[in-house]
């Protein structure tokens, strides 16, 4: 379910679209975006050089990082 919300300034803000997603939903993009952006075998293969510090700081990797911490929370 997406859900608009403000930033809470004194001027409205600027809109924000809030689309919640399932861990496996952000697994499976890590596992495109590993296969497609970085020629690996998916987000496992990802994942453990992720957290082996094996891989060079890039935007993919950053952003892709991102995706995998986010689905590796407690409770999510």
């Amino acid at each position: 379910m997406a859900e608009t919300l403000h930033n809470g300034s004194r001027n409205g803000g600027i809109p924000a679209e809030i689309i919640e997603v399932s861990s496996d939903e952000l697994l499976a993009e890590v596992d495109r975006g590993a296969r497609n952006r970085l020629g690996m075998s998916g987000w496992q293969e990802f994942a453990e050089r992720y957290h082996d510090g094996l891989l060079p700081d890039t935007l993919a990797v950053n952003e892709l990082g991102i995706l995998l911490e986010s689905a590796e929370e407690p409770g999510f």
